[in-house]
Parts: structure tokens; C-alpha cells; sequence
């Protein structure tokens, strides 16, 4: 409790933004990837949650609590993947902004409208990425070519 509150007072004070505020759902079936990019998003000062499958991911979404920013997804992981993640979460919250992460590129990345990251990625263009999804609005097809 008092390291989250250190993050958020260090969020508030270096530049005014609201990171503190932005909510960030990642998931990823590798829990060393997953736990990496919670560790550094939460050091930006995000409040980050995360899920190891779709079908957790979810859980997380009900609709009664504050929708999050962003999703950070993998397309490929048990239970239910990437894609239907996508879909299903943009159902309860329309606005959110999706990055995929992946070893390999697909077509569904288009189809969906996300921004496609390939693995491996550095952690530095990661927070770049998050940065410049927050600031514009939902990403469209044909800014993810």
C-alpha cells in the first residue's frame, strides 16, 4: 500500500498528468512478459492489472468498475485468445485502446483495429506506445499499417 502511493504521488508531482489515474489491463499467458510490463507500467505510475488468459481477463472487466485505458494482449493464449478477448471487451467498453503483442504478425491485427507490437519488444517503446495511445483516440486501421 505505501509503495503504491509513493508511485502515485511521484506520477502527480513530476508532471502534472493523470497516469495515476489511467487504468491498464495487460495480458499474457508468459508470466515473465506479463509481470515485466506490470512492474514497468506500474512505474510510470499506470494502475495496472493483469491476467494470465482471456477468460481471466474478463473478470476483470465487469461493468460496474471504472473501464480501463488500455488493453495489452497476446493473440495466442488458453482458454480464450487474443481476438475474442478484443471483441468481447470492447462490447462492455467501446473506447478502450488495444496493443497486441505477438511473435508473429497476423491479418487479425488489421481486422481489428489495434496497434500490433512484435515480440520481442523493448520496454522503453512499450511506455511509448501506451503514452501515445492514451493521448490520441481509438486506434484505427490505418494507423496500425
Amino acid at each position: 500500500m505505501g509503495t503504491r502511493s509513493r508511485e502515485r504521488q511521484g506520477a502527480d508531482s513530476s508532471d502534472g498528468s493523470d497516469q495515476a489515474h489511467r487504468r491498464i489491463l495487460v495480458v499474457d499467458d508468459d508470466p515473465t512478459i506479463r509481470n515485466i510490463l506490470v512492474q514497468v507500467l506500474k512505474l510510470q505510475g499506470y494502475e495496472v492489472e493483469s491476467a494470465s488468459n482471456g477468460a481471466e481477463a474478463l473478470e476483470h472487466c465487469p461493468g460496474n468498475s471504472r473501464p480501463f485505458d488500455v488493453l495489452i494482449t497476446d493473440l495466442m493464449m488458453p482458454i480464450i485468445g487474443g481476438r475474442e478477448l478484443i471483441e468481447r471487451v470492447r462490447v462492455l467498453q467501446p473506447d478502450i485502446r488495444v496493443v497486441c503483442l505477438s511473435a508473429t504478425y497476423s491479418d487479425t491485427w488489421l481486422d481489428l483495429s489495434v496497434l500490433f507490437v512484435p515480440k520481442p519488444f523493448s520496454l522503453r517503446g512499450i511506455v511509448a506506445i501506451v503514452k501515445s495511445a492514451l493521448e490520441g483516440t481509438r486506434w484505427r486501421k490505418a494507423e496500425t499499417a
